[in-house]
């Protein structure tokens, strides 16, 4: 016998008996799916437990596999409403809003249709998730996430969705998001349509911010971070984050292809026009209409909206709701913490429940944690209320204070981390003056906009009247007077 097995041999008892069977059985399924490297069952199994795996290995070999004929078992045909549109901070934000909305079902289901629920939920168990016949009592809105319908996240997006249905409960009505043009997407759109069309939301944006917001979020300024050091001077960090910018715009040549990294992001009217067929009708949220108390007014219309398609449900907003909530940013970019403290699995998260930015969304997660303190705020980040929870049934109250003292530990490792973004995000006159001294790469953004914005420049004129940068980048091709 090799040593290697003999070591594993030997951790495998060792767990065993100190910490019982089904700590032994929960390492050894971790063992196996490292073997299979499998990427999208290790993120389920490593951050969302052994159940969700259970659940998603039902959703591929049985349901999938032994009930292929009925295809509308994991391929629902229910969804009420869509969002597409610009992607980004307003994305995630209004998704989040959405999912908080309450709906409560007028009159009672019949008692026929309990009964198929009943008999449904017995045979094919997930399905009372997917199935909407089962919802008599009322929820939420359940929108789901921008990654369910991606094949370069998910090759199998029949799976995908059912996954996210499966995972999330107690919700009423859901809908897809369409993220960036995928490949195939009609194809499915088509067959997924409902018999009635639905509202879409579209949500738009000053196309130069949701360029700029993707350049900040996203990795560059981690790359303009390896380039200098402390002791840079401002040409030479400037050269550096045009260096970046320059590598990022390149990408802007291949967006016919639907290759670019910003496909996602400038895909506007590419991601409405799939659903012209299936829509009754459109609203165009602006994100600089979701931030703080200015997110009532798009609220009240997104009610009406949705309203309007889901007649025998009465939708309001949860009382005491933080419109002020920042949903996407740094700070929930690199939360929630998890560790192990005292043998407690601790989670430290700036939103009470199981929701956090990442490839899976569950807005609608069953929550059976112990909240430890919800109210909590760092000396790091004074401003952000977290939520610090353990999947433990209790927490001894002598532990607190040195539980906090190892989260401060961490959250000072996060701001250390996230620091250096003020002084080195690209800002809209950077940009700007970027493309005003390369004008090629600034003629492939006016194609690629003039194409994008044609649906919201038609019907909300107003809008984009708004955008303060997109007409100072209009006016980079407008001839001076030196010129006429």
């Amino acid at each position: 016998m090799s040593t290697k097995k003999r070591d594993r041999e030997s951790k495998g008892l060792s767990i065993l008996k100190q910490q019982g069977f089904v700590a032994f059985c929960r390492y050894r399924v971790r063992k196996i799916i490292d073997k299979c490297h499998n990427k999208f069952e290790t993120y389920i199994f490593y951050n969302e437990g052994l159940l969700a795996y259970y659940k998603y290995l039902y959703w591929r070999f049985i349901v999938k596999r032994i009930f292929l004929c009925f295809r509308f078992v994991y391929i629902p045909k229910n969804f009420g409403f869509a969002v597409c549109g610009a992607h980004g901070v307003g994305l995630h934000s209004l998704l989040y809003f959405i999912s908080k909305l309450h709906a409560r079902k007028i009159s009672p289901t019949s008692l026929s249709t309990r009964i198929k629920a009943r008999l449904l939920s017995f045979f094919l168990p997930n399905t009372c998730a997917i199935s909407n016949i089962c919802r008599h009592t009322g929820g939420g809105v359940l929108p789901l996430g921008m990654f369910a319908m991606r094949k370069d996240v998910t090759k199998d997006i029949a799976l995908q969705v059912n996954y996210e249905l499966s995972r999330n409960t107690d919700f009423s009505i859901w809908g897809i998001t369409l993220d960036g043009r995928t490949e195939g997407k009609e194809d499915l759109l088509y067959y997924i349509a409902p018999e009635h069309k639905v509202p879409v939301i579209c949500i738009v944006r000053d196309p130069i911010l949701a360029l700029i917001s993707a350049a900040n979020i996203g990795l560059n300024y981690c790359c303009i971070a390896k380039k200098i050091t402390p002791s840079s001077s401002v040409e030479e960090i400037n050269a550096a984050i045009e260096e970046v910018m320059s590598e990022r715009i390149e990408s802007l040549y291949e967006i016919q292809a639907f290759n670019s990294a910003y496909t996602t992001i400038l895909d506007w009217y590419s991601n409405l026009s799939q659903m012209f067929p299936y829509a009754s009708e459109i609203l165009y949220i602006d994100t600089s209409d979701l931030i703080g108390s200015k997110t009532k007014q798009p609220y009240k219309k997104l009610l009406h909206l949705l309203q309007i398609i889901i007649k025998n449900f009465d939708l309001k907003v949860p009382d005491n709701f933080d419109f002020d909530l920042k949903v996407n940013d740094f700070l929930t970019h690199n939360l929630p913490l998890e560790f192990e403290f005292m043998n407690h699995k601790i989670c430290v998260s700036a939103f009470k429940g199981a929701f956090k930015i990442g490839l899976r969304q569950c807005y609608h997660y069953s929550d059976k944690k112990f909240y430890i303190d919800m109210d909590y705020h760092s000396s790091f980040f004074p401003s952000r209320r977290l939520f610090i929870s353990t999947s433990s049934k209790s927490f001894p109250a002598s532990f607190v204070e040195s539980l906090k003292k190892e989260i401060e530990k961490r959250l000072e490792v996060i701001y250390n981390k996230i620091l250096p973004y003020h002084s080195l995000k690209i800002t809209p006159k950077i940009f700007l003056d970027f493309l005003a001294r390369n004008l090629s790469k600034a003629e492939i953004l006016r194609s690629t906009f003039d194409y994008e914005l044609q649906h919201v420049k038609q019907n909300r004129p107003d809008i984009v009247a708004t955008w303060e940068y997109y007409k100072e980048f209009q006016k980079l091709f407008t001839p001076t007077k030196g010129d006429l």
